[in-house]
């Protein structure tokens, strides 16, 4: 499959994320470009458009339960990173892709 631009603008949130703070929002946004560009994903130092052809479907959850029943919904397979902890919460970063590259 053709690879395509990864963008922060397609990311979804599955929760509402107007309810969490600020700084937390940002440190969100952060944390999706660390994985993109493989700051802090340990099993892919070039990040993830070198690690995947086809990453796509980008998705921060603040439920594991809920992340890994609708990720799993997908065809493609899946990987994910947790963030540490902001103000007692933890969120992951779940995204779809289709074989390393």
């Amino acid at each position: 499959m053709a690879r395509r631009n990864i963008s922060y603008k397609n990311v979804r949130y599955a929760f509402d994320r107007k309810f969490i703070d600020r700084r937390d929002q940002l440190a969100l946004k952060d944390m999706f470009f660390d994985v993109l560009n493989g700051r802090e994903h340990k099993t892919s130092p070039g990040g993830i458009k070198s690690r995947y052809d086809s990453a796509d479907n980008f998705t921060f959850f603040d439920d594991e339960h809920r992340m890994l029943n609708e990720m799993t919904t997908y065809d493609a397979d899946f990987d994910k990173v947790s963030s540490y902890r902001m103000n007692g919460r933890k969120y992951w970063l779940a995204w779809t892709h289709f074989g390393k590259y």
